[in-house]
């Protein structure tokens, strides 16, 4: 049994090589074609390219390296002879270029569907790449702003009755200068609610979602007011009615997000739930059986918005240490802050549906480095970043970046 195995594997293995040895002769005489078409034509002669030998060339492709020879020309250029390969001009090859166009495209495809390293160079295990070739692809690459990208290519869509715009910071380090530093990268997701046909009971799926992310150093202050007037622009990208449309603005409850109803007209504020229930469970231990009830009983009131009832709830002394009870203090504090914007009594309303801020850092965001210790440059990760987030606006990467390359 084995060995029909073996040999029905080393029958596909054979057939793989077969094809992909029979494109890599292709493309050899293709380009050699070529180059033969360009040092028999007339225009070639009249322009007086004088062939001076010829030279090989090896290109990494999607099958494989190959290996293709082509004429050399010298031309008078104002007051001396200069070297040129014809041929490499007319196939839009550059002149240290070591990876097709082709395959150059389908690497930062890849990447921008989220893909890393490592599986780039599992995809195509004949063209022999490197991490280093991958890295060298990407900084080599001109990517527009992700503001310039979305201006250019999204078309907007009509909204239908809310505007939900999840809201939240994450830190990463990343290298500049050879030196690692702190990054903040500010993430907003747009979406219209649940999308109740593709959605199951186990499942929700968001409707009509949309990512914003800018990328600023940690220590950098960022102007609330220009902030959310930068996002409300982005928000009229990729939804036509937006500034007619009521807004849910959710996040963890840091000042600048629950003040945003200052800054956005139409808009309400809710805190969002992950956060809270957090605060709450590492104060009131649900496996603690003494503290399973007020645990229950304060998430209850939450879900309902009854703040009044948490703040009395929580007034009374619970703990004889020190520690938790300034926690508790803390606690009761973030409550009343976030009840100035309604964060807390709008958890009852129809219109709230949740906040996906934290799963989307984790899956858009934080995977892209694959959760270890390394650190990218920042404008290797910036370009990345911007990649996979045009890739999920549905903007089209492979026209993107065909359009750069012709430019």
């Amino acid at each position: 049994m084995s060995s029909i195995i073996e040999n029905h594997l080393n029958f596909y293995e054979k057939q793989n090589k077969k094809i992909f040895n029979y494109a890599l002769l292709q493309l050899k005489q293709e380009y050699e074609n070529k180059d033969k078409e360009i040092f028999n034509s007339n225009w070639r002669k009249e322009n007086g390219y004088i062939p001076h030998g010829v030279r090989k060339r090896t290109l990494i492709t999607i099958f494989g390296k190959v290996t293709y020879k082509r004429h050399r020309y010298l031309i008078w250029n104002k007051n001396h002879y200069q070297f040129t390969y014809l041929s490499d001009i007319a196939l839009g090859i550059k002149k240290y270029q070591r990876v097709t166009t082709h395959l150059h495209i389908k690497i930062l495809s890849l990447i921008a569907q989220g893909k890393r390293y490592q599986d780039i160079l599992d995809c195509f295990p004949t063209a022999n790449l490197t991490i280093n070739t991958i890295s060298n692809l990407i900084n080599r690459t001109k990517i527009d702003s992700l503001d310039e990208i979305i201006a250019k290519k999204v078309t907007p869509i009509k909204l239908d009755k809310y505007l939900y715009v999840n809201i939240d910071d994450t830190f990463l380090n990343l290298k500049e200068n050879n030196k690692k530093q702190q990054f903040r990268i500010r993430v907003v997701l747009f979406h219209t609610g649940y999308d109740l046909e593709k959605s199951k009971d186990n499942k929700k799926i968001l409707k009509n979602s949309k990512i914003y992310v800018f990328l600023t150093k940690k220590e950098e202050r960022i102007n609330t007011k220009a902030f959310f007037e930068k996002i409300q622009k982005i928000a009229s990208n990729f939804y036509s009615n937006s500034k007619q449309t009521k807004v849910i603005i959710s996040g963890d409850g840091a000042p600048w997000i629950r003040n945003s109803q200052k800054y956005w007209p139409n808009s309400v504020y809710i805190l969002d739930r992950f956060h809270t229930v957090r605060k709450i469970r590492q104060l009131f231990n649900p496996n603690n059986r003494n503290l399973q009830p007020i645990y229950e009983t304060l998430r209850f009131l939450f879900f309902n918005g009854d703040y009044q009832a948490m703040i009395q709830t929580l007034s009374d002394l619970w703990f004889h240490d020190n520690y938790k009870n300034l926690k508790l203090k803390q606690l009761k504090y973030y409550l009343i802050n976030n009840e100035k914007s309604q964060g807390i009594s709008n958890q009852n309303q129809n219109f709230n549906i949740g906040c996906n801020i934290e799963s989307t850092i984790s899956h858009h965001v934080k995977s892209l480095l694959g959760y270890g210790s390394k650190a990218f440059s920042k404008n290797t990760y910036l370009k990345i970043l911007t990649l996979h987030i045009a890739d999920f606006n549905g903007i089209n990467i492979n026209e993107l970046l065909k359009e750069n390359f012709i430019n």
